[in-house]
């Protein structure tokens, strides 16, 4: 899609803390949920990324390629929320993607309940689409939805499957599981 009509703020002089000014302000709450739903990206355009960080606020947004064959990053918006707020709800924030403990964490929980089932032998599973990952003020709530590979009277199946998790804050024990 064209934007050439639209002002576009170049990614690098936000980095640099420019023309921070024009940020609109969004809760933490927002600002974590958009980053730990962030998926594995090869080039960093199209996902949550942090841009600038000063004593009060976080400043974020979706960049994308300016041009065509360009390394140059810009966003049409980009955001503000408060850091302490950000810092509170999800101490890691500043990590890419969501975060490598909260992945693996993810994948053990759905692991140990699986193997708890009686005749079926659990085999892994595979995502179909990131984790929605929800901040409620003690909890992290988590929807994942997967291929569950599993061997049941002697074969090998596998099936579309959809599993819902809470884990606290901060110590990611598992509160529920469905």
């Amino acid at each position: 899609m064209w934007r050439f009509w639209k002002k576009r703020f170049k990614w690098s002089r936000l980095e640099k803390g420019k023309d921070l000014q024009a940020a609109q302000e969004r809760p933490a709450r927002l600002f974590v949920e958009a980053r730990l739903s962030n998926p594995p990206r090869k080039a960093l355009v199209g996902i949550c990324l942090l841009a600038y960080e000063d004593e009060d606020f976080v400043y974020w947004g979706y960049p994308y390629f300016c041009r065509l064959f360009s390394n140059q990053r810009c966003v049409n918006e980009f955001f503000k929320s408060p850091r302490a707020e950000v810092a509170d709800l999800y101490p890691e924030y500043k990590l890419d993607f969501y975060s490598l403990r909260l992945r693996e964490r993810i994948r053990a929980c759905i692991r140990e309940q699986e193997e708890l089932l009686d005749g079926v032998h659990f085999l892994g599973f595979t995502y179909r689409m990131p984790p929605k990952i929800k901040t409620k003020t003690d909890c992290f709530e988590i929807e994942v939805r997967a291929y569950r590979r599993f061997r049941s009277s002697g074969e090998e199946r596998s099936e579309k499957h959809s599993y819902y998790l809470k884990l606290s804050r901060p110590d990611l024990a598992l509160l529920d599981y469905r």
